[in-house]
């Protein structure tokens, strides 16, 4: 259920959301509490502007085994996961993907 006042996870491979938060103050709850663990990330391991991408993108049964981790230019992770979830979104849970990795 939508709730203005909560704090969304955009799960960015897929283009599904979440609930995380009931509010912000809440939200800041978490971060202030334990900011890696809340956020799932690691502190100074990127310089500004960049985020990670994950390959194969963890919403496939393969991320499980052999994921590689690149530091990418933020914009550049930003359009490969919104490609990725325009793909995916009318694939139904378990079927079969293949990937063309191309320039």
């Amino acid at each position: 259920m939508w709730r203005e006042e909560a704090v969304w996870r955009l799960f960015a491979e897929t283009g599904d959301v979440e609930e995380m938060a009931g509010s912000l103050e809440e939200f800041w709850e978490g971060v202030n509490g334990d900011v890696e663990g809340y956020l799932n990330v690691g502190k100074g391991e990127l310089e500004p502007g960049q985020l990670v991408l994950a390959y194969p993108p963890f919403c496939v049964e393969e991320s499980g085994r052999n994921v590689g981790f690149s530091k990418v230019p933020a914009q550049e992770a930003i359009a490969f996961h919104a490609t990725l979830a325009r793909q995916l979104k009318d694939v139904p849970e378990g079927a079969k993907v293949k990937f063309n990795i191309g320039d």
